[in-house]
């Protein structure tokens, strides 16, 4: 009599716990023994449950898993992962845009949710892609999306770590043009012939530098005010703009100046005989047997105007119009404070290359602070000044 084939059974669940014994015990005749449909945990096939929604993200056939029942979970918790991922994907694209690009509300949300979706797509597809993967091409299998996985995370946590960071960035890189914008319906900050700030304002950008530093230097004094200062002016000849023009000796303007009502403390002592708002290559000055905080600003031509006032709060500051810093004199003069100013063109065009040995050399000054300056619109007006002699004028009106 030939002999009945038979099925052997596995003695363990998946998970390790033993199973029941079969009737008859382990091995049963194929053609006398058919399993009976798995009972299925109440609510697990109801169409819209959560746990059954959760696991569709990540590829579960719910078919096949009613034979596994007690996989159910760390399923669920797979999808739940997966959905996650995809959220935060949502929300760093539009923490992205509405912090850094300033778009609307209404054009972010649909976008943000949009990428969301790709992001769950795409993570469900490199999850379920590798269900029944073998051990031979388990390596080929994951290597290229492990790769995939570490770019989607770098794109999906950047814009959040800014976000949540912002705060603390802000704090060494200063943008004065808000108080400049406040500050300008009450008089002119800046030159009408000249693509630069006058002593005005100059003095709005020195009081919000100064309340920065003090916050990481509290024993930098505070900045002076306005009732330390008488308002005068002057007439000059055109500055820059008009001598682009050719008009330099033809224009005039109204210089409008802040003079100090007590005497300067500090002394420029390099170059000697110089003046802090000399255009030289490196200007020092002291506060004689001053022991303030010590500086060094690295520096363009709007400090020009900033120089006498910033040299009244630290008992030494160097000043090095230079767009890079010099490592040899931060390391020489072991600031407290570290300056950079520069325009929005070469605060973004240019990076400090030295900047990191730098500050090693120094021991890590307190704070390093960017100072960012806007242009005069009166740029804009130059750019397009295809005009006789008598309509550039009015321009600067």
């Amino acid at each position: 009599m030939p002999e009945t084939p038979t099925i052997e059974l596995p003695v363990q669940r998946a998970n390790g716990t033993p199973r029941p014994a079969s009737p008859g015990g382990a091995s049963l005749p194929l053609n006398s023994y058919r399993p009976r449909r798995p009972t299925t945990r109440p609510g697990s096939r109801q169409r819209f449950a959560l746990g059954r929604r959760l696991r569709a993200v990540a590829g579960v056939d719910e078919e096949l898993l009613d034979w596994v029942p007690e996989e159910r979970a760390r399923y669920t918790r797979l999808g739940a992962i997966i959905l996650n991922t995809g959220l935060l994907a949502g929300l760093s694209l539009a923490t992205a845009l509405t912090t850094f690009l300033h778009v609307s509300l209404w054009i972010v949300l649909p976008v943000a949710l949009v990428w969301a979706y790709v992001i769950v797509s795409f993570d469900g597809w490199l999850i379920a892609s590798t269900h029944g993967v073998l051990s031979r091409s388990k390596w080929r299998m994951f290597l290229p999306r492990l790769v995939i996985s570490l770019l989607m995370g770098a794109a999906i946590a950047e814009p959040l770590v800014l976000w949540v960071f912002d705060a603390a960035i802000h704090k060494n890189v200063l943008d004065v043009r808000q108080a400049m914008m406040a500050a300008r319906d009450k008089e002119r900050l800046y030159h009408k012939t000249d693509t630069h700030w006058n002593q005005r304002g100059a003095f709005i950008a020195y009081q919000e530098m100064i309340k920065a530093i003090r916050e990481r230097v509290p024993a930098v004094p505070p900045p002076l005010t306005r009732d330390d200062f008488e308002s005068t002016s002057r007439i000059l000849l055109g500055q820059d703009l008009a001598g682009m023009m050719g008009l330099k000796r033809s224009m005039q303007e109204e210089d409008l100046r802040l003079t100090p009502k007590q005497p300067r403390r500090y002394v420029v002592i390099e170059p000697k005989g110089a003046y802090a708002t000399a255009g030289e290559p490196r200007i020092v000055t002291e506060i004689p047997g001053s022991t303030l905080p010590r500086a060094v600003m690295f520096r363009d031509s709007y400090t020009s105007w900033l120089a006498p006032f910033l040299s009244e709060h630290f008992s030494r500051i160097v000043y090095l119009w230079q767009n890079d810093f010099d490592a040899a004199v931060v390391e020489q003069e072991a600031p407290d404070v570290v300056i950079q100013t520069s325009p929005d063109d070469l605060l973004t065009d240019q990076a400090p290359s030295s900047a990191p040995n730098a500050l090693d050399a120094a021991n890590k000054p307190n704070v390093t602070v960017a100072i960012r300056v806007n242009r005069p619109s009166v740029l804009m007006k130059l750019s397009s000044a295809c005009v006789p002699a008598s309509g550039v004028a009015e321009m600067f009106q």
